[in-house]
Order: C-alpha cells, then sequence, then structure tokens
C-alpha cells in the first residue's frame, strides 16, 4: 500500500536524520560547552516523534513545558519532514510566518 510505503520511508528518514545528529553534535559537544547541543537534539528526536504519530494517527497534541520553548521549533520541523509544500521558498515562509 502506497500510504504505508510513504510512512516507512518517512519513519526510516527521521531515524537516519536524529542518528546523523546525534553523531555529529556528539562530536560538537565534546569541543564545547553548553546544553545547546543536547537542545538540539532533542528537537529533532520530538520532530521526527510528532512526524510519526502524525502520519499514523492523524492528530498530535504537543506541549513543552520545559522553558525553552521547544513547541513551534519541534512542529516546524515536523511540517517541514511530512509536507513538501513547506520545503519549498513559498511554503517555507509560510511556516516562518505562523
Amino acid at each position: 500500500d502506497a500510504q504505508q510505503t510513504t510512512f516507512n520511508e518517512l519513519r526510516e528518514s527521521c531515524r537516519a536524520l536524529s542518528n546523523f545528529t546525534l553523531r555529529n553534535l556528539t562530536k560538537m559537544c565534546a569541543i564545547s560547552s553548553g546544553k545547546w547541543c543536547e537542545q538540539v537534539h532533542r528537537i529533532i528526536s520530538g520532530a521526527c516523534d510528532v512526524a510519526e504519530a502524525l502520519e499514523s494517527r492523524g492528530s498530535v497534541l504537543v506541549h513543552c513545558n520545559d522553558g525553552w520553548n521547544r513547541t513551534p521549533q519541534m512542529t516546524s520541523l515536523a511540517q517541514l519532514l511530512i509536507d513538501p509544500y513547506y520545503r519549498t521558498f513559498a511554503g517555507f515562509q509560510v511556516l516562518i510566518e505562523k
């Protein structure tokens, strides 16, 4: 089924992106101080989780109350992962305006 194939491709892309980012962030964090690396990884991992949940369930409630305001970052990245429109210049502008 085409929808299941698309979902599986999305899931694998998210995992690959998360793993690639984690490896690179781990190297970068080794030479820098601060917790920004952890935050970037959390945002990317969370966006992948949101994208997978949207694809499998159709709707998701996202709320991050840790004071870092990750909610719009994760939801925007999830939209970039799911919808090719947001990967266009016009679509990215719409996403930024949200």
